[in-house]
């Protein structure tokens, strides 16, 4: 079965307060820890940690930048690829 997996990569309090403004879950309601290796994440003892908020079908959770690093890397490889095959092509 396919799966739909949207990752939101937040790195200060404006873009958390940003994901209520779209719709998405508040990183009060998402915890403070990475879901794999336990790091605290978002706003901790009034300091913002970055991190990246995963949503599927299923369920809301909270990675750390290190644990969330590999996705995070397919998607930069993605845009960097799509840029050298239309670098070429003028506006």
């Amino acid at each position: 079965m396919m799966e739909h997996i949207e990752i939101h990569v937040v790195h200060d309090r404006t873009e958390a307060r940003l994901l209520d403004l779209a719709g998405l879950p508040r990183l009060d309601q998402i915890g403070e820890t990475c879901i794999f290796c336990g790091k605290p994440v978002g706003s901790v003892r009034g300091e913002f940690i970055p991190m990246a908020l995963v949503l599927n079908e299923e369920a809301e959770s909270a990675l750390c930048m290190e644990c969330s690093a590999p996705v995070r890397a397919v998607g930069l490889a993605s845009a960097e690829r799509r840029e050298r095959a239309t670098s070429h092509i003028e506006s």
